[in-house]
């Protein structure tokens, strides 16, 4: 008997999903690489079939939030200073203009 006021018919939503190829596509990589990162555990998959390797959307999203960095880069200037004997850090626009100075560019 079913509890009231359920709708046993109610569709439901229906998820994504990937094959290692097809994740492999997206991201420029070797479908290898990919069946890797599932292998060791790293990205969620599933069977189909048993046999068929799919990635869920959502899973992948995961993935990919995960190993996405907001790391800021700096540069340490370690050439040496006549009132500070630290290296300042530089952002990365003036490390890059201070390369090009020191490379004769």
């Amino acid at each position: 008997m079913k509890p009231p006021n359920v709708d046993v018919h109610a569709e439901k939503p229906l998820v994504i999903c990937f094959t290692p190829a097809e994740v492999a596509g997206r991201w420029k990589c070797s479908a290898s690489f990919v069946r890797r990162l599932i292998d060791n555990g790293e990205l969620s998959a599933f069977r189909a079939g048993g046999k068929l390797l799919r990635v869920r959307e959502p899973d992948l999203l995961a993935y990919e939030q995960r190993q996405s960095t907001s790391a800021k880069i700096a540069v340490v200037d370690t050439t040496p200073h006549s009132a500070d004997r630290s290296a300042p850090v530089l952002g990365l626009d003036a490390a890059i203009k201070h390369h090009r100075q020191r490379a004769g560019r």
